[in-house]
């Protein structure tokens, strides 16, 4: 139960750093399970920025900053959770499925790789493929060079793909002030939170009266 409500504490402390303006181009699509799922550049009408890769940029900028964030939870937390990160860029189809529950969803070989990129990856780092890299390495992050790696369902027509670990920026990356406050959002968390424990024991009552 303790690692559940941590968990739903990252999550929310996740999705208020998305909330900021800095991050509003991009998407969370879901959480599966730990997994914290993404996309930047979907609604970026290629006139509003003069680069490009802009939206790449901001999603590697994210992706920093939960670094940052799981770092201030550690502080405050006996639980030492470890962050894995995994994103790639390209073409995606998204869209909305299901007539009961619909739900946005993207996909192709883009999110297949973004998501082996993390499969793949390590705790504590965050892994891109070689393209990804080049791109990056030109607006001023810094990687180091993890070597080739074989991606399942991906890698059959490429062999192995080539990975990087991104460690920074060469402009420092804005530190998310993480802090236990009272947000409408993290209220929100409070209260699912609640709900779980309930339910949790009513199960136990239930099973006690059975038995």
């Amino acid at each position: 139960m303790e690692c559940l409500q941590l968990l739903n504490e990252i999550i929310a402390d996740f999705d208020e750093l998305l909330s900021e303006e800095r991050y509003e181009k991009i998407e969370k699509i879901k959480t599966i399970g730990s997994t914290y799922m993404a996309v930047s550049g979907l609604t970026l009408p290629m006139e509003e920025n003069p680069d490009a890769w802009h939206h790449l940029c901001t999603l590697a900028d994210f992706s920093l900053a939960l670094d940052n964030i799981m770092l201030e939870i550690h502080k405050h937390s006996s639980i030492n959770f470890t962050l894995r990160v995994g994103f790639s860029h390209g073409p995606a189809i998204s869209g909305v499925i299901g007539a009961k529950k619909p739900q946005f969803d993207i996909w192709g070989t883009t999110v297949n790789l973004a998501s082996r990129m993390d499969s793949t990856g390590v705790s504590g780092r965050i892994q891109v493929p070689a393209q990804t890299q080049q791109i990056l390495h030109l607006h001023g992050f810094t990687l180091q060079y993890r070597g080739p790696i074989y991606v399942k369902g991906v890698s059959e027509t490429q062999g192995k793909v080539e990975t990087y670990f991104l460690t920074g920026r060469v402009e420092e990356v804005v530190k998310h002030k993480w802090m236990r406050k009272q947000s409408a959002q993290r209220t929100l968390s409070a209260f699912a939170s609640g709900l779980v424990q309930k339910k949790n024991l009513e199960v136990s009552s239930i099973g006690e009266q059975d038995h």
